[in-house]
């Protein structure tokens, strides 16, 4: 619905790279495809290199089915490395027209982040496409609502979690539910041949 989407998205959208945008989002940005990533807020190191190379390939794929616009959270773990990954698409294909959308935590949730997880934090803020804020947009204020909010916004979800019951989790069903393609990453990165290697 085109007027819900309207009124769920702020008027005000802070933009990538220093720049800024105050317009509401056009039919051209509406009919964009979008995919959304949720997944663990904790990951083994020795299979970080291997989820990020194939968060890489699946970014590919769907950029090819015309998904354009992704949505990352700032959760740890999974949510912050996806993102990482779109960057890393969009600096290697700048012509593709992909783009990052990045929620930031929401109130005093960066109190409970380290340094490291701060500092991730402000480098998506500078270097996502556009910055939907939780002070602005009040309906991205809990995790629950964020991630019902990107589900109902997009064709796919990509997801990362290593136990089985994570994977019929609610944001899943939810998901399934709406009709999205449910990509489990984790069926699709193998063990490393040698842990201490990778």
């Amino acid at each position: 619905n085109v007027q819900e989407f309207i009124f769920l998205t702020p008027v005000t959208l802070i933009g990538g790279r220093g720049s800024s945008d105050t317009g509401d989002w056009d039919m051209t940005e509406l009919e964009r495809s979008r995919c959304f990533f949720v997944g663990d807020r904790e990951l083994p190191a020795y299979r970080i290199k291997a989820i990020h190379q194939r968060l890489g390939e699946i970014i590919g794929e769907l950029v090819q089915q015309g998904i354009l616009d992704f949505f990352a959270g700032s959760e740890p773990g999974f949510e912050m490395l996806a993102a990482e990954a779109v960057i890393r698409y969009r600096m290697h294909y700048p012509d593709s027209g992909v783009r990052l959308l990045f929620i930031p935590p929401e109130g005093d949730v960066p109190d409970k982040r380290t340094q490291a997880e701060l500092h991730k934090i402000i480098a998506m803020r500078q270097t996502a496409n556009r910055v939907l804020d939780p002070q602005i947009y009040p309906g991205l204020s809990t995790l629950e609502l964020r991630r019902h909010w990107m589900a109902d916004h997009s064709a796919a979800c990509v997801t990362y979690f290593s136990h089985l019951q994570d994977c019929n989790s609610e944001i899943i069903q939810y998901a399934r539910h709406g009709g999205l393609r449910v990509i489990h990453l984790a069926k699709a990165v193998p063990e490393p041949n040698n842990r201490d290697n990778a």
